[in-house]
């Protein structure tokens, strides 16, 4: 029974906005809700006591003051699965924040003290490391995605492999879950386990990233021998080339363009997410002539504006945002 004054109305309306939280409509247009409470945006508040409170500031307090730099939508840290693959995860990222402009910010992303997680970047000391630099809207877009995965809560656990190495049982779990033992078992038998080409190169390339009860779970493999076919596109040659970031850019692809777009929920959008922060990590690399274009991954279809900035990553969207609140 509809209660007086209430009525409901069914609609395919966008319900999502700031950070990729829920609208709540019924007070204004500027609440959102999270899992665990609600924040009004015009004051950058939450409604209600922290649940895991920093004694360093009040308990309502939301993004630490600062919400271009930090968000808080029930987080992401990034963790190596063991202390080598944290230490390449630092140097992966390191190595898409190419040129002296970004020197001080590498110095920033660094292993913390259990030698297996990622270090929270410092606000105060990003915008000191920025100070005096002046950055386009794809530097600013790729230093506010790695940044605000650091800074958030969520697992996004990684391990770099070879093609030949097997899989785990924990991996297989993960990787081949609803897999029909009918194909898994022949292979398992004739390599004495799963190996990763299963995954490399048979469906996904140079990596892998599946959501998990944390977070996200990614797997890196080095050595993906070249298949032939590619969707790295040259527009000097005109034609399709190798893919020229190596690992960091697969990295980029697999945590920040699957694992951070999968922790805020943009399910659909797999596809283009990825490609596009690929792409976005080989400008800011120097690589600008060349820029995947979708035919070789996912669905394979081609995606229509390849080279635009993520939308979940656009620095230029959040300011855009922060000026309706």
């Amino acid at each position: 029974m509809e209660l007086p004054g209430r009525t409901y109305t069914s609609t395919n309306q966008y319900r999502y906005g700031y950070q990729g939280s829920e609208k709540d409509r019924e007070l204004n247009t500027n609440t959102y809700t999270t899992f665990f409470r609600e924040i009004d945006t015009r004051i950058v508040r939450w409604w209600s006591y922290d649940p895991k409170p920093n004694p360093s500031s009040s308990p309502y307090v939301a993004m630490g003051n600062n919400p271009i730099w930090y968000n808080d939508i029930m987080g992401d840290i990034i963790k190596g699965a063991t202390k080598q693959d944290a230490k390449d995860a630092v140097s992966d990222i390191q190595s898409t924040l190419k040129g002296d402009k970004f020197s001080k910010v590498r110095e920033l992303i660094k292993v913390g003290k259990d030698k297996k997680t990622l270090d929270k970047v410092n606000c105060k000391a990003l915008n000191e490391a920025l100070k005096g630099q002046k950055l386009n809207a794809d530097e600013m877009s790729l230093v506010f995605g790695i940044v605000g995965t650091l800074n958030s809560k969520d697992e996004h656990e990684v391990s770099f492999v070879k093609n030949s190495d097997l899989l785990s049982a924990d991996q297989e779990k993960i990787f081949l879950k609803g897999f029909p033992a009918l194909l898994l078992d022949p292979i398992r038998e004739k390599n004495n386990g799963i190996p990763f080409w299963l995954l490399s190169g048979g469906f996904t390339g140079s990596g892998a990233t599946v959501p998990t009860d944390k977070g996200t779970y990614s797997l890196l493999i080095s050595d993906v021998p070249d298949k032939g076919k590619t969707d790295y596109y040259n527009k000097d040659t005109k034609g399709y080339v190798s893919a020229p970031g190596g690992r960091p850019s697969t990295f980029a692809h697999e945590v920040f363009g699957h694992g951070r777009s999968l922790a805020l929920g943009r399910i659909t959008s797999q596809h283009i997410d990825a490609v596009q922060t690929e792409n976005l990590v080989l400008r800011v690399m120097g690589f600008t002539n060349v820029q995947r274009d979708g035919t070789n991954h996912g669905d394979f279809s081609q995606i229509g504006k390849p080279s635009e900035i993520p939308a979940f990553m656009d620095i230029r969207q959040l300011f855009l945002g922060l000026m309706r609140f």
